[in-house]
């Protein structure tokens, strides 16, 4: 890579020349060398010398700039890390959302003048241009394996918050429910949703499977169809299972080893749940008699929100 001292030198010594060539020439007076030609070729130089100075200017910016964004984002990525292993850490889950969010940008910014860097046009005469491919690379890795492991870890979360109120005789299945006691299969979903990874619904219109099956992608999560019913060796733990029928759909959540997570009914007829049932964990292959799940939503690779629908 060439340093700003090298490229300095370089055009000190190159416009050094061709000041010294010009004034040879004037100093022999107005004979032929003063024609098109010498005019011709003094107008390419001083375009090579301009070129060079500009593209060199240009990149060194980008990387300089590149190189702030990427300290800013490990900065951020070390914060949230630091978070996300705090006791607490249910305490600071709207920060690390928004430091999630905040490394998304810079992650684009990041990709952007790496790009243009890149892009650049060449240089005449075939001038060596700073070569930031080993650091292109070094960054994009850093940036996977950050992203790999925020979604990995959003996803235990979630299951962990999932069987904690499944375990709790105080959460009941409740038509319509969102919290404060009871859930049904579409408000549990995304009251972990809300609570992990910090979307924002307007829960008055109603959360149904039909609704999370539209909604969700457009928060940046990928859906699959996949048949009917699902083949549980596709799964991923954190799967969103879904069957989106208007009218009797249904959503559970795919925790791994063959067993799903959801809100199924109210067993007891009362709040809460005496039974242990309402909100359970079940073998995957003793629920899809009942409800053919024919969408996957998957929570893992999640990269932060694309928008708030």
């Amino acid at each position: 890579m060439l340093s700003v001292a090298d490229v300095n030198a370089g055009i000190a010594s190159f416009d050094q020349a061709f000041s010294d060539y010009s004034t040879s020439l004037e100093d022999l007076g107005e004979a032929s060398w003063s024609g098109p030609s010498h005019t011709s070729f003094m107008s390419q130089a001083n375009a090579f010398v301009g070129e060079f100075q500009g593209t060199i200017d240009k990149q060194l910016g980008d990387f300089s700039s590149a190189v702030g964004k990427y300290h800013s984002y490990k900065e951020k990525y070390e914060r949230r890390k630091a978070l996300e292993s705090a006791l607490d850490e249910e305490d600071h889950q709207s920060e690390i959302n928004t430091l999630t969010n905040e490394m998304h940008t810079l992650e684009t910014e990041i990709k952007g003048l790496l790009s243009d860097i890149a892009s650049s046009k060449s240089l005449t005469a075939n001038v060596t241009a700073v070569d930031v491919a080993p650091v292109a690379a070094n960054l994009e890795t850093i940036i996977q394996e950050a992203n790999s492991v925020t979604s990995d870890k959003l996803v235990q979360t979630l299951i962990d918050y999932a069987k904690a109120i499944a375990d709790d005789p105080k959460y009941g299945y409740t038509p319509g429910g969102y919290g404060a006691g009871g859930f049904d299969c579409g408000g549990l979903v995304w009251y972990l949703l809300n609570k992990v990874y910090g979307l924002n619904y307007n829960t008055r219109q109603g959360i149904s499977p039909y609704m999370l099956s539209n909604q969700l992608p457009k928060y940046g999560f990928e859906k699959y169809r996949v048949g009917s019913p699902v083949d549980v060796n596709q799964l991923k733990a954190g799967d969103l299972l879904v069957n989106p029928n208007v009218d009797h759909g249904h959503v559970a959540i795919y925790i791994g080893n063959g067993q799903i997570l959801e809100a199924r009914w109210n067993f007891d007829s009362k709040s809460g749940d005496g039974s242990g049932q309402e909100i359970s964990v079940n073998p995957y292959y003793s629920r899809i008699k009942d409800f053919k799940y024919n969408e996957v939503i998957r929570l893992q690779g999640w990269k932060g929100a694309s928008k708030s629908a």
